[in-house]
């Protein structure tokens, strides 16, 4: 019988397309490929050593460097290479560290006291970081006498100016923590 029958005609198609589609690449084979690629890249187009010194470098704080090991295995692997031990700092330690991010991700598992948030505003002014100083003040974090402490001991002037200006307490430590570490311009400033 001449007249092809409708499930051949649909497998006669089925096979043309296969064969159509054997060498060509589509866009989700593609992006799976690539991915698969980079899983263990730090930095997509970065020598892994220049990753792992930018890792050294600008994230001190063990919170950062938790979230980054799970972004890939090439982060995973840049974090590892620093040798830091990813761990976690309670209050005090985290604040004197100036390890903003831990003290948050304490804050959001409701394991920092009322009056330890006052901590937030120490480990952002003890790293210089007067935006981060003023976001939490803005969000009504309290800051105390470490606040102005912390700056001094690490010679933010600009920090300790701001905190200053805007009621920010400080008492004899300020001046004592800036005077420990040889920061003449604070003391200066302070006096």
């Amino acid at each position: 019988e001449a007249r092809a029958t409708t499930r051949e005609v649909h497998a006669a198609s089925a096979l043309m397309v296969a064969e159509a589609l054997r060498g060509v690449e589509t866009r989700a084979r593609k992006r799976k490929r690539d991915l698969a690629a980079q899983a263990g890249v730090a930095i997509p187009g970065l020598p892994f050593d220049v990753a792992v010194s930018i890792v050294e470098k600008h994230l001190p704080d063990p919170a950062d460097l938790a979230v980054l090991r799970a972004v890939s295995r090439g982060m995973r692997d840049a974090v590892d290479a620093t040798g830091r031990k990813v761990e976690e700092f309670e209050g005090w330690t985290a604040a004197r560290r100036g390890y903003l991010s831990s003290l948050k991700c304490q804050r959001r598992r409701g394991r920092l006291s009322d009056e330890d948030e006052g901590l937030l505003c120490a480990a952002a002014a003890r790293t210089g970081d007067i935006e981060a100083v003023k976001a939490l003040r803005a969000e009504n974090f309290p800051s105390d006498w470490r606040t102005c402490a912390f700056a001094a001991k690490r010679g933010e002037l600009e920090v300790l100016k701001w905190a200053r200006e805007r009621g920010c307490p400080w008492d004899e430590r300020t001046c004592a923590f800036a005077a420990k570490r040889g920061e003449l311009e604070v003391l200066k400033w302070a006096r």
